[in-house]
């Protein structure tokens, strides 16, 4: 599958799932995912490896729930036929190119380290607003006046002489 292109892509749990642990002792799972791409390439399984070290573990929690795991009882039933957004890309794993696929998991998503609270973000938006030079008044259908103005002169306007570089 290594003409495949990298990118966003909708797919499909199977519901087949593989437990097993890693070499350094962590528990994992394997996904069967049936992946649909861009037009002109066929929907194709693989498999999306979710790790649960301790590091891994809510990250890989909240990949389940975005493929439809409620959180408790087995996966497979629970996941099955039910949709789910992947990211695939390429990498080099032990001299060969290999497919990674990474499930999106759903918001919230990112989580910042340090979120502002509302008094921070009140600044913030003040200062952003005053570097932005305030509100812009929107006029036609929310676009500011000028936006749409015609780029040149206007089609009536009468031509203009030819500026001669030294030729004939």
């Amino acid at each position: 599958m290594s003409n495949f292109p990298a990118g966003s892509y909708d797919a499909v749990c199977t519901g087949e799932v593989q437990y097993g642990t890693t070499s350094n002792g962590n528990d994992q799972i394997g996904l069967s995912l049936e992946v649909h791409g861009p037009e002109g390439f066929e929907a194709f399984f693989c498999t999306a490896l979710l790790y649960f070290s301790p590091n891994a573990k809510q990250m890989s929690i909240a990949k389940l729930k975005a493929c439809g795991w409620s959180g408790s009882g087995d996966i497979g039933p629970q996941i099955q036929g039910k949709p789910c957004r992947v990211g695939i890309s390429y990498e080099e794993y032990k001299g060969e190119q290999k497919m990674k696929v990474n499930i999106y998991d759903r918001p919230p998503g990112i989580k910042f380290d340090k979120p502002m609270d509302e008094q921070q973000k009140s600044k913030f938006l003040a200062s952003l607003a005053a570097s932005a030079g305030g509100p812009t008044k929107p006029t036609n259908n929310g676009y500011p006046p000028g936006w749409d103005d015609p780029i040149g002169p206007p089609a009536d306007a009468p031509p203009k002489g030819r500026l001669s570089l030294g030729g004939k």
